[in-house]
């Protein structure tokens, strides 16, 4: 494989996903996240239902919850720290951010994605392949060295 198709696979299977890695793989060889959920593990690609109004993600379960630098878990608005309320918001500047929540009032989550591109389209013609899938949530358990059961969450992916 060549150096450019290798970053680019990299990429996307750091960015979008999926990158199934066996021990942690479905019988149809989609993966299994372990340690952190969708929202988590990728930074890009993912979208929600219609309608979903940002707030969700300031009140997600903690093992959803988007994670800071200092792994403070955000819950509601105001848990959002002055330092990071710019960029957590959307605003680069904090001084220019309203001190209430009525920032996020008619802000919602991704549901849409698009893609602009210019190309010779081939005399056989284009063809386009989109792949997506919904992962949801199994509450579960593992057993440590020591025999100790602890629960964990597993996210599965189910491509449709």
């Amino acid at each position: 494989m060549d150096a450019r198709r290798h970053i680019i696979d990299y990429l996307r299977k750091e960015l979008i996903g999926p990158d199934p890695i066996p021990p942690h793989t479905q019988p149809d060889g989609e993966e299994i996240l372990t340690v952190d959920s969708p929202l988590i593990r990728y930074g890009a690609g993912i979208l929600f239902p219609q309608s979903t109004p940002t707030e969700t993600m300031l009140t997600l379960p903690s093992e959803e919850a988007a994670i800071l630098d200092d792994e403070t878990l955000l819950e509601k608005p105001e848990d959002i720290p002055d330092d990071l309320a710019g960029s957590a918001r959307g605003n680069s500047d904090p001084v220019d951010v309203p001190e209430d929540s009525a920032f996020l009032t008619n802000a919602y989550l991704p549901s849409a994605m698009g893609l602009s591109c210019l190309l010779e389209v081939p005399d056989r013609g284009l063809i386009v392949t989109v792949r997506a899938a919904r992962y949801h949530s199994e509450r579960g358990s593992y057993t440590t060295k020591d025999g100790t059961q602890k629960p964990s969450t597993r996210w599965l992916r189910r491509p449709f």
